[in-house]
């Protein structure tokens, strides 16, 4: 069956996707720190359905209500490919976030407006922001990574944090 789940992470994101023929994604894990989502919500819901690997995670832009979880993701779980927009964001955070993919040695994807992620049999992912332009905005919420996941005839519009410029 074509899955997914809606993690209740309070403020920030959380949505895993299972994919009928294999396969899944992860799009954020939720805020980090003393309140961890990723160690009280994510982890636990992911190992209670025994997943062990993860094909992708999507980080859509590295404020800490979206990324702060993820960093146990990447301790706890194999990522085999990791998305993001490569937004620069300066913050203790998105640093530690970048070392752990290097570390981990998930497979790094930029992802750019016009990109198909064609990963998963008979789902198609198409990226539809950012752009080069909206990656070096002030505004990193301008950033994001949009993405639209089709299966048959249901689809998916997942937007991130993005503003009315986007």
């Amino acid at each position: 069956q074509f899955r997914m789940t809606v993690l209740d992470v309070g403020q920030g994101d959380a949505i895993f996707f299972e994919f009928p023929k294999g396969g899944n994604m992860l799009i954020d894990a939720g805020k980090g720190l003393a309140s961890d989502q990723g160690r009280w919500v994510v982890a636990p819901f992911l190992k209670s359905k025994g997943i062990r690997t993860i094909d992708a995670v999507v980080a859509t832009h590295p404020q800490e209500d979206h990324i702060g979880g993820l960093p146990t993701v990447l301790d706890e779980f194999k990522v085999k490919n990791f998305i993001d927009s490569n937004a620069s964001y300066r913050s203790k955070l998105a640093e530690r976030l970048k070392g752990k993919v290097i570390s981990e040695r998930a497979h790094h994807v930029v992802a750019r407006r016009g990109m198909s992620l064609d990963r998963f049999k008979d789902i198609k992912i198409d990226v539809l922001s950012p752009s080069d332009e909206l990656v070096g905005d002030k505004n990193v919420n301008n950033a994001c990574v949009v993405l639209k996941i089709t299966y048959d005839k249901t689809s998916f519009l997942l937007t991130g944090d993005i503003e009315d410029k986007v």
